[in-house]
């Protein structure tokens, strides 16, 4: 996002089979990079947890904390950003199950995000506002590239270091 005011999110779910297991992985957290507004952590943790709620009660507070232990920035003892859902290797035995929140989760994130961004964007932000950013960038870099598995996986299995990195930032400072 170019305003600091609207948040960076990231969003992903996937299916695993090998010849004689399955599994479900994903989620989605939030990470504002400038302007942090406490109603749109909580939107957006209310429509993941809203969500949830309709499969099992009991996802949500431990899809949260996964998502919260995982965003987890040791050498700045700090999350990235304000957390979210996330789940991996996840299989209850029943596929059909599985498949549905699976889905739930893929169908809950444009609800969570969009309506932050429809008041975000357009907020006019200060030369002060956008040097934070840019330092918030910093932490997400170093998060994504000392810590996070899929980044180190792409890395160590041969793949494409540009596709790897696509997600990282444009601009970053320290």
């Amino acid at each position: 996002m170019r305003n600091p005011h609207a948040p960076t999110v990231h969003m992903n779910v996937r299916y695993i089979e090998t010849q004689d297991r399955f599994w479900f992985g994903g989620g989605y957290d939030l990470t504002p990079m400038g302007v942090f507004y406490q109603e749109d952590r909580d939107l957006f943790h209310s429509v993941a947890k809203n969500a949830l709620d309709l499969i099992n009660p009991t996802l949500y507070p431990s899809f949260s904390k996964k998502a919260r232990d995982y965003f987890f920035i040791p050498h700045r003892n700090e999350e990235r950003g304000v957390g979210g859902i996330f789940f991996d290797k996840y299989n209850t035995g029943k596929l059909e199950k599985d498949l549905s929140l699976w889905k739930c989760v893929a169908e809950s994130f444009l609800p969570a995000i969009l309506p932050i961004y429809k008041k975000r964007v357009s907020i006019p932000y200060t030369d002060l506002e956008k040097e934070g950013q840019l330092k918030r960038r910093g932490h997400y870099v170093e998060f994504n590239l000392i810590y996070d598995k899929g980044t180190r996986f792409g890395f160590e299995s041969g793949g494409n270091p540009e596709a790897i990195l696509s997600s990282m930032p444009p601009l970053a400072q320290w």
